[in-house]
Formats: structure tokens, C-alpha cells, sequence
């Protein structure tokens, strides 16, 4: 049976990530983990505009260097993105000796983790992979992904967030809060504020919480 991957959403406020490597693929890692308030270190002699604008913008530390034994020591996550297969693996070698975590770009087999292909509509994550087994799959898929979950999910998901927040502070029992979310998902407001019709998805909102509230 082919090896299957563990699939995990990971909270990374504060945690000390360093990415070797200055080019394309780096400065998309980089771009990754920033907002997720990860602490980026990366190490090489060259970097990327983007990567010197965020290094300027004192967003990531930055060791203008190749990369020596010993600097992932004290990483709870690396990666190795460079263009040298044997850098890279070094690096990965090392960082599963000393406990981190690490991702080597087109070095599945060296690798502890790999990372999936994401679309992201605000507080909506969809998170997806082949297992490595196909990237051209996972390609046509973010494609369609990106396509289904349109910009609308963003703003519907931050009026459902409200409307639970706002139910919270009410007397109602967990089951009729629940009843409230589950009508107002499945009825027309995500199409309505798709459609620009925010009024109306705040009106049936309201008729929703009023129909299920009515006898309370």
C-alpha cells in the first residue's frame, strides 16, 4: 500500500521557521508563512525583490550566506529550497537529527512533511494533495477549487462568524443556536451576497432567527 500523509492544519504564531534558500520557491514559502505569524529566518547569498523588500521591511531575519552545519539547530521547521539537490538533503539530514521538521522541495523521500496545495477565501481553508504522486493533478484541481469556492465565501463566512458570536450572548439552548447555523448554510445567503444582494442575505438572516426564536 503506497504511504499515505497525515493531513493537519498547524498554529504557527511564534514559531522559529528558517528557509535555505533565496530564489522563487523560497519567496513563496516565505510569502506563506508569514501570515501565518511564523518567525522566518532564510540563509543565502542571493535573494529574490520580494524577499529583499521583506527583509527590508524587517519581516524576516536574514543571513546573507550559504548555508553552514548547525543552522537549523534551535528551527522547529525548515526548508530546504534551493536549486542543489545535495544542499538540500544535507540540510534535511540535519534537521531531522536535532528534531525539526523539514520540507525539501522536490525531494519527497527527504522530506518529514509536505505541504498542499491551498485555496483560501478569508476564513474558508481548503487544503488538498496527491501525496506527491501527481503535482499536475493537484494543478488542475486547485484550478477548479478556485473556481468553485468563489470570493463571496469570505464575507459569508465573516457574517456567520457574527451571527454565531452575536447568538452566544442570547439565552438560547446549543441545539437552537445549531438549528439557527445549520438553516441560514443551507439557505440562498451565500448566493445572495454573491449576487451583491447583502441586504437581502442580512434580511434573511434575520427572518431565519426570528422563525426559529419565535417561541422563546
Amino acid at each position: 500500500m503506497a504511504e499515505q500523509y497525515y493531513p493537519l492544519f498547524v498554529r504557527l504564531e511564534g514559531v522559529r521557521v528558517v528557509v535555505i534558500g533565496g530564489g522563487k520557491v523560497a519567496t513563496q514559502k516565505v510569502g506563506n508563512l508569514l501570515p501565518a505569524g511564523a518567525h522566518v529566518t532564510v540563509i543565502s547569498p542571493t535573494v529574490t525583490e520580494q524577499l529583499a523588500k521583506w527583509i527590508t521591511e524587517q519581516k524576516v531575519t536574514y543571513l546573507d550566506r550559504v548555508v553552514a552545519v548547525g543552522d537549523v539547530d534551535g528551527f522547529e521547521l525548515a526548508f530546504a529550497a534551493t536549486n542543489l539537490a545535495d544542499i538540500n538533503r544535507r540540510v534535511a539530514s540535519e534537521a531531522k537529527a536535532c528534531g525539526c521538521w523539514v520540507n525539501v522541495c522536490d525531494g519527497l523521500d527527504a522530506s518529514s512533511f509536505i505541504v498542499p496545495s491551498v485555496v483560501r477565501r478569508g476564513h474558508l481553508t481548503v487544503a488538498f494533495s496527491t501525496d506527491g504522486s501527481s503535482p499536475a493533478v493537484a494543478k488542475v484541481l486547485k484550478e477548479q477549487l478556485t473556481a468553485l469556492f468563489g470570493d463571496e465565501y469570505e464575507p459569508y463566512l465573516e457574517k456567520l462568524a457574527a451571527v454565531r458570536d452575536r447568538l452566544k450572548q442570547g439565552s438560547l439552548s446549543g441545539e437552537q443556536r445549531a438549528n439557527i447555523l445549520r438553516r441560514i448554510a443551507r439557505s440562498d445567503v451565500l448566493s445572495l451576497i454573491g449576487e451583491q444582494r447583502v441586504r437581502e442575505a442580512d434580511a434573511l438572516i434575520e427572518r431565519i432567527i426570528g422563525e426559529e426564536t419565535a417561541d422563546t
